[in-house]
């Protein structure tokens, strides 16, 4: 009966082969980048509140210039302008794409047009659990005034720049839904 030979590793060998093992366990992944806009900001200057994260100071990890306020400001949206909404037909691609809404979405400025417009919607839009976007604002003083006119909807400073491009929207505010974009 022959006996089945099986090679022995070198120590050298084996040292590697441990090593190389205990690596890709121990190496953090990197990440997939599933989307890229290019308009993507580190979530740092949002962590900042907490001041450690996984036992790493993050305060220095960002210069002052680049990091937002804390409540995102100043905001704003190149692509929108107050004003009244242009009587155009919503076309099938993006009537199809307000469908994938699961609930409506509104877009206001703290400009005065846009202000009155939420104090006159503001039942209607709570009505239909509507969220909103403040797409311009440069201050906190703006951000407070449209959140009390909005009184108890949501309301978060952003931009509405890739909403604008995929829905062809130039005017705010509107009320975005699955029945189309009204003012």
């Amino acid at each position: 009966m022959a006996e089945l030979w099986t090679p022995r590793p070198s120590l050298p060998a084996a040292a590697l082969a441990l090593s190389l093992q205990f690596a890709v366990f121990t190496t953090p992944a990197a990440p997939v980048v599933l989307y890229d806009s290019g308009a993507a900001h580190s979530i740092t200057p949002y962590l900042e509140p907490v001041s450690v994260v996984r036992g790493r100071d993050l305060a220095g990890q960002s210069s002052p210039a680049t990091r937002p306020a804390g409540n995102g400001l100043p905001i704003h949206t190149p692509e929108l302008s107050a004003g009244p909404l242009p009587q155009t037909p919503v076309t099938p691609e993006v009537l199809a794409r307000l469908q994938r809404l699961s609930r409506p979405v509104f877009l206001v400025g703290a400009d005065a047009f846009s202000l009155s417009w939420l104090a006159g919607h503001r039942a209607e839009l709570a009505e239909h659990g509507a969220v909103g976007f403040l797409v311009e604002a440069a201050t906190e003083s703006d951000l407070a005034r449209a959140q009390a006119t909005g009184e108890r909807l949501a309301l978060v400073p952003s931009s509405a720049s890739q909403l604008a491009a995929a829905l062809g929207l130039t005017r705010y505010p509107v009320l975005l839904s699955r029945q189309g974009i009204e003012q």
